[in-house]
């Protein structure tokens, strides 16, 4: 790499360090920087929305992804984040990097029943976020928790990103993406449920 390049991709890293913003990190009690989504990114997610109907693994790895390309505090770890700081993280992000509001939209015959009008398609998903950052101050803390039946203990708890990576990884790699019978339907659903509870058990004696 000549030194011109070099000069330029550290010009890049340090726009990146100074656009970045802060994001409170539930597991780590205290605040992150992130860089905002990049076109490629967006293009990425926009890309597993056609994933599957029924399953969304190709989603949920993307955005892990993006988590680990977008922490700009090389100390710490993304893969040990909890699937709680990852939802901190979105909201952030999505504020961030997108738009401060969300639309929804309505049916006439839902406009009619509830009596909207245009106020309520908008709504600043940003008073959502301070809402979980004053939830996430008071410091609640989510223990692992152990659940006996006989002489079976399981102990639950929050799984962490790379948990989570790698059980929906298995699970893509099994399960067919295209559903052509009520069987195939009936136990893809079983394989996804199975996977979800799954990621909340961290031991089992």
């Amino acid at each position: 790499m000549n030194t011109e390049v070099k000069d330029i991709l550290d010009i890049l890293e340090e726009l990146n360090v100074s656009s970045g913003f802060d994001i409170l990190i539930p597991s780590l009690k205290k605040e992150i920087k992130f860089k905002h989504l990049s076109t490629e990114q967006l293009k990425g997610i926009l890309k597993t929305v056609v994933d599957s109907p029924i399953y969304n693994s190709q989603f949920t790895t993307t955005i892990n992804r993006i988590i680990l390309e977008n922490c700009l505090d090389p100390s710490v770890d993304t893969k040990i984040l909890t699937i709680y700081d990852k939802l901190f993280i979105l909201f952030n992000t999505r504020i961030e990097s997108v738009s401060v509001d969300y639309s929804f939209e309505f049916t006439d015959e839902e406009i009619k029943e509830h009596s909207l009008n245009l106020d309520d398609t908008k709504k600043k998903i940003i008073n959502l976020s301070e809402h979980f950052t004053k939830f996430t101050k008071k410091q609640y803390e989510f223990l692992p928790e152990t659940i006996e039946h006989g002489t079976c203990s399981i102990v639950c708890g929050l799984p962490s990103i790379e948990t989570e990576n790698k059980l929906e990884k298995e699970l893509h790699k099994n399960v067919k993406i295209e559903v052509e019978s009520p069987e195939e339907l009936r136990e893809i659903v079983g394989e996804t449920f199975i996977n979800e509870i799954t990621k909340y058990v961290a031991i089992w004696f």
